[in-house]
């Protein structure tokens, strides 16, 4: 995989702080991707989800990259200034805010696959708690418990 980031090629290192720069940089682009997930979850356009995951990987690689950079710096020199110190808080803040907004798409995704189960269930005639209801060609099954819904 190609890189853009200089730090995670042969060529040479950041510094301390523009690795935290980039890590911020990442950290955001992924919150922001996170949001438009969101988004899609929500609607009927399941195969723009595709590519959303695609790039969610790729981001979680490249942030996976930079703090393997970070701590190799850190080991060697274990040098950190306020600018880095106040860039990691905001990275940390940035990355806690990705984990919210995951764990939200997430549940959003059990339930929807949690509706298209009961949704299934009830085309096949199932209730939570009840058996089958119907029979495939839809004539009541014996033992089926019936509930008058009116009466005229």
């Amino acid at each position: 995989m190609t890189t853009e980031f200089r730090a995670l090629t042969d060529e040479g290192h950041l510094s301390p702080t523009d690795v935290i720069d980039r890590s911020v940089a990442v950290a955001q682009q992924l919150l922001d991707l996170l949001k438009e997930e969101r988004k899609l979850l929500a609607g009927v356009d399941h195969d723009a989800l595709t590519p959303v995951f695609a790039r969610k990987s790729e981001l979680a690689t490249q942030l996976s990259e930079l703090d393997q950079e970070r701590a190799a710096q850190e080991e060697t020199l274990g040098i950190e200034t306020s600018t880095e110190h106040s860039h990691w808080a905001l990275y940390c803040t940035l990355l806690e805010h990705c984990r919210e907004a995951n764990a939200i798409n997430g549940r959003l995704v059990q339930d929807r696959q949690r509706h298209v189960r009961r949704a299934l269930g009830i085309l096949r005639g199932q209730t939570d708690s009840d058996p089958e209801i119907y029979s495939q060609r839809g004539s009541t099954l014996p033992g089926a418990r019936s509930q008058d819904l009116g009466r005229a």
